[in-house]
């Protein structure tokens, strides 16, 4: 089996059976990709991923996020991009259905997690 690694700032690797690595990081650059990809809004990219649309999600919405966030790692690095959706689902077979979950669970927001409103910083500050 594959290893998955979650690291900081919503990175990842996965180590291939081959022993190859992948990695990712789903940055805003990523998730601005994946709404163009998906023809999505801010708010729709938010309804795809909600606890109640959790039903409704699609292969697509699994491995589309992936090869944007791997997408990111090769532009930035600016190496050429040839990855397609059948090698990020050739990779996602490797892991457990588990870990793919986790992986998928690594990008999404949290309310917990999400930056304060500005009133809420001012209401801070000012105790």
């Amino acid at each position: 089996m594959a290893v998955l690694n979650l690291l900081p700032r919503k990175e990842f690797e996965i180590i291939l059976n081959d022993g190859s690595k992948v990695t990712g990081r789903f940055s805003y650059w990523a998730e601005k990709r994946f709404c163009e990809k998906k023809g999505l809004t801010l708010t729709g990219y938010g309804a795809v991923y909600s606890p109640e649309n959790v039903d409704k999600l699609t292969f697509d919405d699994i491995v589309l996020p992936v090869m944007c966030a791997v997408e990111y790692v090769y532009r930035s690095e600016k190496k050429p991009f040839d990855v397609t959706d059948i090698t990020v689902c050739d990779w996602l077979e490797q892991l457990e259905n588990s870990e793919v979950t986790r992986l998928i669970s690594h990008f999404l927001v949290s309310e917990e997690n999400r930056p304060a409103s500005p009133e809420k910083k001012s209401e801070t500050a000012e105790s």
